[in-house]
């Protein structure tokens, strides 16, 4: 990985611990209440707020949940520019992988996208 893609991650990763301490606080909660709420501990909590661990999809959903916030506030950078600039960033990302890793990338992001559209009352939920 070079050093450039290294940086923006650890980037992303310490957006993301900030995001989760601040909406942890907002909700006035402890980092061990949130740890119990995720089926988690302390330690990993706060490994996660520092940004020196980044949780797998299935703990971000988790999180968000806990936080009675969503997954995109919790990855939201104040430095985001568009909804475009985005898109791009991650087809970036998307590039890079092997096939079949993309696929599973797509399928994921469509399942997540598909599940907050379900839990806003946009689309309905397939019986």
């Amino acid at each position: 990985m070079d050093a450039v893609k290294v940086r923006n991650y650890n980037k992303d990763k310490a957006t993301l611990g900030s995001n989760i301490s601040n909406a942890r606080k907002k909700l006035g909660i402890s980092g061990t209440e949130l740890a119990g709420r995720i089926g988690s501990d302390k330690s990993a909590v706060s490994k996660l707020e520092n940004g020196e661990r980044s949780p797998n999809f299935e703990t971000l959903l988790k999180i968000a949940d806990a936080l009675e916030t969503s997954v995109e506030t919790l990855v939201h950078s104040e430095t985001s520019c568009s909804s475009t600039a985005w898109l791009q960033e991650i087809k970036h990302k998307l590039d890079v992988l092997p096939p079949e890793s993309q696929k599973s990338v797509k399928i994921a992001i469509t399942a997540m996208i598909d599940g907050f559209l379900i839990k806003q009352g946009i689309i309905p939920e397939e019986m």
